[in-house]
């Protein structure tokens, strides 16, 4: 019996097939399948490999040598690259290779990628070229670090956010000139008071110098339209010396009197001391160091005086002299919420799918289960965007989306060429346990090795580093941190960190120091933030903001309930836990999300830990965010160390195994079908699994080979006792 040649090739241009008429030479077109006369020179010394990176954990690329068109093949590849786009030249060629079981007796698909015109080598007698993976990865290869804009507040898809504001501290200190007050009868001493600075984020009170005997002299107002409680610690030194000719006892009283702003007047007042039986001829010493709590209504302000009451009696032009003395000081503490605007942001899913098609040309469809159903509630937005202004966009590639995407949910990203779709999905995905791509038999030449291009012993998480006002800037817990690994045969260093920014702090520094100043230009304008949402919306814009009418959604804010049951959740170690947001983003849950396949490089070190190293920022105590929440509590304690136990199962186990296998025809074309399943194989009489990271086909050899990556499954004594 005759058979037909093993593999035929053909080369296409897009649904047309390609081949050189016999007759006049040229190249033409038929949309029936015309193989090439003659096949490739040396064809069956080239070698074929897909592999699967490390760097989007489900991407295949392909790599081959190079491919030595002659005759007719080389005559079609010259007129692609002289006579039509050059190096831009989009062709496909086809093998298919012929299957001898009598089940079957047909050509099957074997191999369809693109030919690298940018390889093109042209020696007369025949054209080299590589191939390439094609379609939309080679214009993934070659954009993947494109920035593109996308606009935000003018996108029709935009989603509306409402930012009520989180609670801020600030801080007001003032001092006070040493001076001597020689008074007669009852009287109003009023010290000189001078404003020294303002520390942290003020934008209702107003701080004022005094400087006496000024009646009704404010040394601090509230012009806002909201009472502000504010902590105010004094330390005053003072002498009340009492002139011998008085006749009577006298007492002095420390205050704050509160006074209306406009029109200025008397409203009550706040004795914080008294000292009273001061006698004639007396020196009486009072120290103060204590901390009263005054609320400012709207439209008030407080004066602070000494009231010295010399007991009704007289005769001295002088009773009494009040001595202010060295080291007297005065500190206003208070907490204060910028009010509400509404921040337009983009879905995750719509920025993924948008970054996609303008990649592609508008070709390649974006899936994404992972960004669509499971955090539809996380969206980006920008720092020009948080101004409000009305030209905002947000600039990025889409390896900036890939590293931030992966970093916060632990992710995947897959191109399947047959629907021309991409999929971003989680990790997990990539290693499919439960599909069997393929059993290759029996395998002699296994060679087992670890797993070193992945070990790490230093692991980056949360996000950048970022500079705010130091006594709120303190308690942002969205920063870098690191950890520490149980590997101490490695040195490397993995960077999990965030390129999209999640720090509430750094968004509400935008808001209070740039919203409405529309010219200003800023650092952050740039900058990308998550914010973590309400899944539905909660109203309509009122009138008087931008976007007013459209919808819009709350900030996701987990009310506070320190009651155990099911419902429990509270907030350790931050000043306001009660307007603290984006707690998802924290660089513990991060790691949670990363837990398998961490647990999988630390195979058999489960009694070993993950040790918290640092973080950017600590708060004034030194402690670092802990939640605790429901029934039973669930800890989550960004300092401290986590047990490997904890993050089991894992994904896989880092060992690799290298087999040589005879030729199957089909395999590549499963590998395409089901890349994220298993292979099969049977050594030394026992059956191991391991995902596919990289086949390689040498048809000389009639061989392929596979290095896979074993999963959980397998047993490993079995290696060690055959």
């Amino acid at each position: 019996m005759i058979f037909p040649n093993d593999y035929v090739f053909y080369i296409k241009d897009g649904t047309d097939y390609l081949y050189v008429d016999t007759v006049t030479g040229i190249v033409s077109t038929s949309l029936t399948a015309e193989p090439l006369v003659y096949a490739p020179e040396d064809w069956r010394e080239v070698s074929i490999s897909f592999e699967r990176g490390w760097n989007y954990y489900s991407l295949f690329r392909l790599y081959t040598t190079p491919f030595k068109f002659v005759k007719d093949g080389a005559t079609i590849l010259r007129w692609g690259y002289y006579l039509s786009l050059g190096v831009e030249k989009n062709l496909t060629l086809v093998i298919k290779k012929f299957n001898r079981l009598a089940s079957v007796m047909d050509y099957e698909d074997f191999l369809e990628c693109d030919i690298d015109f940018s390889t093109f080598k042209d020696n007369f007698t025949r054209v080299e070229v590589n191939l390439i993976e094609g379609g939309f990865m080679s214009k993934f290869r070659a954009r993947e670090n494109t920035t593109y804009e996308l606009p935000v507040e003018l996108n029709a898809d935009r989603v509306w956010v409402r930012h009520d504001g989180i609670k801020l501290d600030c801080v007001i200190t003032w001092g006070m000139l040493n001076a001597n007050f020689p008074q007669a009868f009852t009287v109003l001493v009023l010290p000189t008071t001078f404003y020294n600075y303002t520390e942290g984020a003020n934008i209702d009170l107003q701080a004022w110098s005094v400087d006496p005997p000024t009646f009704q002299n404010f040394f601090v107002k509230n012009p806002s339209a909201n009472a502000i409680t504010v902590d105010l610690h004094l330390i005053l030194n003072i002498d009340a010396i009492m002139d011998p000719g008085n006749g009577s006892n006298g007492t002095v009283y420390v205050r704050y009197d509160l006074l209306k702003i406009a029109p200025i007047g008397f409203l009550s007042h706040n004795i914080v001391y008294t000292q009273g039986g001061l006698t004639p001829g007396s020196t009486t010493t009072i120290n103060l160091d204590q901390i009263d709590t005054i609320t400012i209504p709207p439209n008030h302000g407080l004066e602070f005086n000494i009231i010295v009451n010399n007991g009704m009696g007289g005769g001295a032009s002088n009773n009494y002299q009040i001595d202010i003395l060295d080291n007297c000081k005065l500190t206003a503490t208070f907490s204060n919420r910028y009010g509400e605007n509404y921040i337009p942001c983009l879905r995750s899913q719509y920025v993924y799918e948008s970054l996609i098609g303008l990649m592609s040309d508008g070709t390649t469809t974006a899936v994404s289960d992972l960004l669509t159903n499971t955090h539809p509630d996380k969206v980006i937005t920008s720092g020009d965007a948080i101004r409000n202004l009305a030209s905002s966009s947000m600039k990025l590639s889409f390896s900036e989306l890939w590293m931030s995407i992966n970093s916060v949910f632990s992710a995947m990203f897959y191109y399947d060429k047959s629907i021309d779709t991409t999929y971003l999905e989680e990790k997990i995905e990539a290693f499919d346990e439960f599909t069997t791509i393929a059993s290759i038999g029996d395998v002699n030449n296994a060679k087992f090795m670890p797993l070193t291009s992945e070990m790490f012993s230093k692991l980056k998480a949360g996000f950048g580093q970022y500079t705010y006002d130091e006594i709120n800037g303190k308690d942002e817990f969205n920063q870098l941190t690191e950890f520490l690994l149980p590997l101490t045969k490695t040195t490397a260093e993995k960077d999990l960190t965030s390129k999209i920014r999640a720090d509430m702090y750094g968004i509400e520094n935008i808001r209070r120091n740039l919203t409405e100043k529309l010219t200003t230009d800023a650092d952050t304008d740039n900058d990308l933030f998550w914010l973590h949402i309400e899944s539905a919306s909660s109203g309509t814009i009122p009138t008087g903001f931008v976007g007013a009418g459209e919808p819009y959604f709350d900030l996701y804010r987990k009310t506070i309930d320190v009651n155990p049951g099911a419902s429990y959740w509270e907030i350790d170690n931050l000043n306001y836990p009660d307007t603290a947001y984006n707690i998802f983003f924290s660089a513990k849950r991060q790691l949670s999300r990363w837990a398998s396949y961490l647990s999988s490089l630390l195979y058999l070190l489960d009694t070993s830990y993950i040790k918290f190293q640092q973080s950017s920022k600590n708060n004034p105590g030194g402690l670092k965010l802990a939640t605790h929440e429901g029934n039973p509590v669930v800890d989550i304690d960004e300092s401290t160390d986590e047990l490997v136990s904890n993050y089991l199962p894992p994904m896989f186990l880092p060992i690799l195994v290298d087999v040589d296998f005879p030729d199957q025809a089909t395999l590549l074309n499963a590998i395409a079908t089901s890349p994220h399943g298993i292979i099969e194989f049977d050594y030394k009489g026992n059956t191991f699994e391991g995902f596919v990271m990289k086949i390689t086909t040498k048809p000389k050899l009639e061989t392929q080979n596979a290095t896979l990556l074993l999963t959980a499954n397998n047993t490993l004594s079995n290696i060690v006792y055959p």
